[in-house]
């Protein structure tokens, strides 16, 4: 098998709304570590890499029993009284994604959340750090947010954001402009679109975009996936999601504050 091989492959399984992106993006890895030889692209792979892929390729055959609901809402459902976006965010050195949920919740207060759409990209080849890459992620959401209500077509009156890093909920939080211009224009991409108070914590455990940037199996895929499924929290009451923690804006000391620049919040204050 060579590279070109590889991606041809890859790019023929159609999944325009990310239902099995956590999978497609074991194979988006291989392909990466790949790209890094900076070889030929009629080479054929590394041994270890040949490994990985003729296992995922033996893994795509299962996703033919691959199943999910096309309705947002069950018969069982009355009359809606709630229907907001719950938009989850992480990022890992190989890649960053995004999952969205709709939260329905009838008259009665039952609960029904269903899988919108999720998107995974790979992490750049040039390296970059984790909280960048997370912010990344932020930004993959905000966009998502926009997009999946444009798509729908149907008024939808609140949105929920859920990332497992809390430096990313401090540059989204912190109104000074004094960060190096990678994080200002992505921090500034975020706040144009959301607002900050709509972002909450939740652990990397019950975070369910840790499918898509470390990539699983078709078996898992097919099984009882946090993916396609959502947390169980937003199943339950708000009283019984994760605490929403104090967000210390302090960031003295973080590598991306640019020394000796006054922030605009300083400046406000003098005036």
């Amino acid at each position: 098998m060579i590279r070109r091989g590889l991606l041809s492959i890859v790019r023929s399984v159609y999944d325009p709304l990310g239902f099995i992106s956590p999978f497609i993006v074991k194979a988006k890895i291989i392909f990466q570590n790949e790209c890094r030889r900076q070889e030929n692209w009629d080479i054929q792979l590394l041994d270890h890499n040949l490994v990985l892929w003729q296992r995922w390729l033996s893994d795509l055959k299962l996703l033919q029993d691959f199943q999910i609901s096309c309705c947002y809402t069950q018969a069982g459902l009355s009359r809606t009284a709630s229907a907001p976006l719950h938009h989850f965010c992480d990022a890992s050195q190989s890649a960053y994604a995004v999952v969205t949920y709709l939260r329905t919740v009838d008259q009665e207060g039952k609960i029904e959340c269903s899988f919108v759409c999720g998107r995974a990209r790979l992490a750049p080849i040039k390296i970059r750090t984790i909280p960048r890459l997370e912010l990344c992620a932020a930004v993959l959401a905000a966009h998502a947010d926009t997009t999946v209500r444009r798509e729908l077509g149907v008024p939808l009156e609140d949105y929920v954001f859920w990332t497992d890093s809390m430096i990313v909920l401090k540059y989204i939080g912190n109104a000074g402009k004094r960060f190096h211009t990678f994080v200002v224009n992505r921090v500034s991409a975020v706040r144009e679109v959301t607002d900050m108070k709509l972002w909450r914590r939740v652990s990397s455990e019950q975070n369910p975009v840790n499918d898509a940037t470390r990539g699983v199996t078709a078996s898992q895929m097919l099984e009882d996936c946090v993916w396609t499924q959502g947390p169980r929290f937003i199943r339950l009451p708000p009283e019984y999601w994760p605490k929403a923690p104090q967000v210390d804006r302090e960031l003295e000391g973080d590598p991306e504050m640019k020394r000796g620049v006054t922030s605009l919040t300083s400046i406000v204050h003098r005036t």
